[in-house]
């Protein structure tokens, strides 16, 4: 019994002296172990590189307990990486029955790659292995990167990291970008003393790189894919929030390929596009930094607010207007852009003064815009409206290679008032044109004086246009309307013609550097106004010829109209004329209960804005003469005239046809033997009418040979 006891008391003191042997051991110098050095090397040997581990041993911390250390680790591959101090917290019972892909321990390592040296240190459970830490001055972990267990190569990565990071890793990358592209785009992206963040996912298998997100200073979210055998094919995607001063840039690099250069053009595109617009770019990077598979989408709003003329009743332009634009083009090299852009227009409220085009804010209007065009030959734009039943928009737009720009075929209709096509060629700011069509609104074209010098974008304008029906303004309606305009800066030459009901008209206009001059034809005159010009209500017919004249500068207009077959019609005042004494021949005057009828007669007068002032008209036929002078106040609707109405026409007229004699006894055209003369004063639509009834026994001839002894 002795001899067993001593025989346990000796093998107990053996195993604990090789144990405090093994421990002193495992905490000095360690155990080195070929069975752990062969696993792990065949657990973390991939096809795509080679992992060389120096020595494996085993060994008791103070802190961590019994741990494995790797004093080295390589692996190879493209890019060399070095592990050295790794130490493993581990169950060796766990690891030795689950082996090491399924045991639980804790990793700490110091590790270099691509001569950056970094913390690291990794957690492994049943299910994943958690990379808690890794980190050096330029980069650390925001979140544990989860590796899952059964996908060990696919894996995603958040950090914090500096420009030195990047430049560090992509400098050759950058450089040639850089040099390529003229840029310094470490300097642009990124700032040397801010930190920012960063998403990644891994995929060793691929060996692919996709970057998810990367904050930078443009803000410019940059989804990339990488592969790490061939660090120039990347693709890249790229949303971002681009200021209007970026989209300028780009509008004028596209412009200086055509050598053009238009600051009106970009003044208007800095303030339509107010706030930033949404950029999605699409593109791979190959071979030497060459971009291929371009796709870009621009996404924003624009805000309209413009008055378009500084006219009385001006065209406007107001409201937002959504729009997306969509750019491909294969291959850098190549000239050829596939273009498709689209703009919903049915918030905008508008009005085109030239045309009478008005829409509402909540009228629908939007269209779209394709193109395949070529920088360096001329530049066809197709546009077509997405809802033709309201307002249709269809047509070309030609931007040529020498900078021209063609409208062909563009048509117009808001099934309304406006249904025209356009042709128009722009050639270094001379405009031509031609409007031709079904219907055309010129209503609220109205002649105002502007003798302003002002900027005009046109150098000259020539415009032919044609309608079968036309609006003109006052309510006329008008068919077979044709006509055109030249138009150098403010002179202006205006020829048009047309069809009122049974009769015609035509109008010409000129206006140059010194005068103004109009000149109207109408076979009827109440036919070639509309139902409400004040024309109406003092004539019922009659030709008329008119003639106006302005010096330029001058506010007031002299206007001449000859009369012929028209009849003066029954208004307040002229009945208040036959209530006159009554003589031989008035009552003939009465054409019929209407008014009173004349063959030929004269209106001449002054106008301006305030008053028709020198008014001085005459109306004469067989049985009655009659001439009026003086003023009418247009503000204030109110009139001081004198006149005079003379019978026995016919045989005044014979008289003064006599040489010498007729001029004595009969004076102007208008005058007679005897007459009436007349004042009307006051309102212009119900006058006070007076006259001195002697008159009617005055003869005339001695006031007309005062008159004529006075001229000669």
């Amino acid at each position: 019994m002795n001899r067993i006891k001593f025989v346990l008391i000796a093998i107990l003191l053996i195993f604990i002296s090789a144990t405090a042997v093994i421990i002193y051991i495992l905490s000095t110098a360690g155990i080195e172990s070929k069975y752990l050095q062969r696993n792990l090397s065949n657990q973390i040997n991939n096809s795509n590189y080679t992992v060389n581990l120096s020595k494996v041993k085993i060994k008791l911390l103070k802190q961590q307990g019994l741990v494995i250390e790797i004093p080295s680790l390589e692996v190879i591959s493209n890019k060399n990486f070095l592990a050295t101090d790794i130490t493993v917290d581990f169950n060796l019972l766990n690891i030795l029955y689950k082996g090491v892909a399924l045991a639980n321990f804790e990793l700490s390592s110091d590790i270099n790659f691509n001569d950056q040296n970094f913390n690291l240190s990794i957690e492994s459970n049943p299910d994943h292995y958690v990379v808690k830490k890794l980190s050096n001055e330029s980069i650390s972990l925001i979140d544990s990167i989860i590796i899952p267990k059964n996908e060990i190569n696919i894996f995603e990565i958040k950090f914090e990291f500096t420009s030195k990071f990047i430049k560090k890793n992509f400098n050759k990358f950058i450089v040639d970008i850089d040099s390529k592209y003229s840029l310094d785009s470490l300097d642009i992206l990124f700032d040397e003393s801010l930190k920012y963040t960063a998403d990644i996912q891994l995929n060793l298998d691929n060996q692919e790189l996709f970057v998810r997100k990367i904050e930078n200073k443009l803000k410019i979210n940059p989804v990339t894919k990488i592969n790490f055998a061939n660090i120039y094919d990347i693709k890249t995607h790229i949303e971002m929030s681009l200021p209007t001063s970026d989209i300028l840039s780009i509008v004028k690099n596209f412009s200086s390929y055509r050598n053009s250069n238009d600051t009106r053009f970009f003044n208007i595109l800095s303030n339509v596009l107010h706030e930033d617009q949404l950029l999605v770019f699409d593109f791979n990077l190959i071979n030497l930094l060459e971009l291929s598979n371009v796709k870009l989408q621009l996404d924003g709003k624009t805000k309209f607010d413009y008055i378009l003329d500084d006219n009385a009743n001006p065209s406007f332009l107001k409201g937002n207007a959504p729009y997306n634009l969509t750019l491909i083009k294969d291959n850098q090299n190549d000239q050829i852009y596939s273009i498709s852009a689209g703009i919903d227009l049915s918030k905008i409220e508008s009005f085109i003064r030239q045309v009478n085009f008005k829409k509402n804010i909540n009228d629908i209007l939007s269209f779209e815009v394709t193109s395949n065009l070529n920088l360096k030959d001329d530049i066809d734009f197709k546009l077509s409206s997405k809802n033709p039943n309201d307002i249709n928009f269809r047509g070309k737009i030609t931007l040529s290679k020498n900078n021209d720009l063609i409208v062909d075929n563009l048509y117009v209709s808001n099934k309304n008032n406006v249904d025209l096509t356009i042709n128009a060629k722009l050639t270094n700011r001379d405009l031509i044109m031609s409007v031709i069509g079904e219907t055309l609104d010129l209503s609220k074209n109205v002649i105002n004086i502007n003798d302003k010098n002002r900027e005009y974008y046109f150098n000259s304008e020539s415009y032919v246009i044609s309608a079968n029906n036309a609006f003109l303004s006052d309510g006329l309606i008008v068919d077979s309307f044709s006509g055109s305009i030249k138009k150098v800066k403010n002179q202006i030459k205006v020829a048009f013609r047309g069809d009122t009901l049974d009769s015609n008209f035509i109008y010409e206009r000129e206006k140059n550097t010194k005068n103004d001059k109009t000149k109207i034809e109408l076979s009827n005159l109440i036919d070639s106004v509309g139902p409400n010009h004040p024309a109406r209500k003092i004539i019922s017919k009659g030709e008329a010829s008119i003639y106006s004249y302005r010096d330029i500068g001058s506010l007031s207009t002299n206007v001449n109209i000859d009369l012929k077959d028209f009849i003066l019609i029954n208004s307040p005042s002229t009945l208040k004329l036959l209530s006159l004494p009554s003589f031989s021949g008035l009552s003939a005057a009465l054409s019929d209960e209407s008014g009173i009828q004349f063959d030929h007669g004269q209106l001449n007068y002054d106008v301006d804005k305030f008053m028709y002032s020198n008014i001085n008209a005459f109306g004469i036929n067989d049985g009655i003469g009659l001439i009026l002078s003086g003023n009418i106040d247009r503000i204030n609707k109110t009139m001081d005239l004198t006149g005079q109405v003379s019978p026995l026409q016919l045989i005044s007229g014979i008289i003064q046809k006599i040489p010498l004699i007729g001029n004595i006894f009969i004076g102007d055209e208008g005058d007679g033997i005897l007459a009436v003369e007349f004042n009307m004063t006051g309102n212009q639509d119900h006058p006070d009418v007076k006259s001195n009834p002697l008159s009617i026994f005055k003869p005339r001839i001695f006031q007309r040979t005062i008159d004529f002894l006075n001229k000669n």
